[in-house]
């Protein structure tokens, strides 16, 4: 019985540490390959180079379905919405765009604040917190709970059975 709980505590140790890895691998590329770009957009000083910026990360969300859904599991939170998230960016290039290449640079600017203002808070980028892993938001909360409780347990388990005079001493302690 010792060793299949031992195997089954490597087993859920090395499925834990994969499964932060994971997280972090998603958490990166989301980083890389949207987060960046929107964070370059809102620190853009030309409407074209925000156009641009927005147009990739943009083109990501797009090609990696983020453009609807909510992030969350248990409760629905608005901050969770995909869909306001992905139509206020669009949105924003959309305002971008319209811009008439003749207006004065105040005109510009007051457009240039706003996208940033839209971008950003507190000079940090606004998205639904665990979009990096969506839409396998669920899978990643039951794997990350299984493998969590499965090393709590087996570890608790090997614990006891190993340190099996533990209880004696504590009851030794009584005596003093």
């Amino acid at each position: 019985m010792r060793k299949l709980a031992v195997l089954l505590f490597v087993i859920f140790t090395f499925s834990t540490l994969y499964w932060a890895g994971l997280r972090v691998v998603r958490a990166y590329e989301f980083s890389i390959n949207c987060e960046g770009y929107l964070k370059r957009a809102a620190d853009s000083n030309t409407i074209e180079l925000a156009i641009m910026e927005l147009d990739t990360a943009i083109a990501y969300m797009e090609e990696k379905g983020l453009t609807e859904g909510i992030v969350s599991i248990f409760l629905k939170q608005p901050q969770n919405d995909i869909a306001f998230w992905y139509q206020n960016l669009v949105a924003s290039r959309q305002e971008l765009l319209s811009i008439n290449p003749d207006a004065g640079q105040l005109e510009k600017s007051n457009i240039l604040m706003k996208l940033r203002e839209t971008l950003l808070d507190s000079g940090v980028v606004t998205y639904p917190e665990g979009i990096s892993i969506y839409p396998n938001n669920l899978l990643y909360f039951i794997w990350g709970i299984a493998s969590i409780l499965g090393v709590c347990i087996t570890g608790y388990y090997l614990y006891i059975s190993t340190e099996p005079s533990s209880f004696s001493r504590i009851n030794n302690y009584r005596d003093f």
